[in-house]
């Protein structure tokens, strides 16, 4: 039963903290190329108040092909050190780039259990993962291990 699969989650960014609801997905396999943390896939619109307005609007505009612009951008800001860009396939598309960022950390309960995981990265996601908004990000299985 899926509904048994979605936690609570709660983000931790400098002096930000942000709460939503995750589905446990073992579909996501994703990992960060350059440090292999475990990606964890969130909507736009629940990361976007962690963002100072320019850089929220530059990614509400991003897309593949303007990705490395918004990129160049972000390398000259406090969000530098936390900029990832994550390749993925997905079905109708060959290879993509998301582009991610590394939180302080990412906590949530499982089977009566508190995980907190420092080294993850949120991928962000422009449209909505789930049909009747009962979570707003795809936390990666191999997190339920830490």
């Amino acid at each position: 039963e899926k509904a048994n699969l979605i936690v609570p989650l709660k983000i931790e960014f400098g002096d930000k903290t942000l709460e939503t609801n995750a589905l446990i997905d073992t579909g996501n396999e994703l990992h960060d190329p350059i440090s292999d943390y475990p990606v964890v896939i969130i909507e736009f619109n629940e990361i976007k108040s962690l963002f100072n307005p320019t850089i929220q609007k530059l990614l509400s505009e991003s897309d593949e092909e303007n990705l490395s612009s918004v990129a160049e951008y972000i390398s000259n800001t406090v969000w530098a050190a936390r900029l990832r860009l994550i390749p993925f396939e997905s079905i109708g598309r060959k290879k993509g780039l998301m582009l991610g960022f590394k939180p302080d950390s990412i906590t949530f309960s499982f089977n009566n259990k508190v995980i907190n995981v420092k080294n993850a990265v949120l991928a962000i996601y422009h449209r909505n993962l789930s049909p009747d908004g009962s979570y707003r990000a795809l936390l990666n299985s191999e997190m339920l291990n830490e």
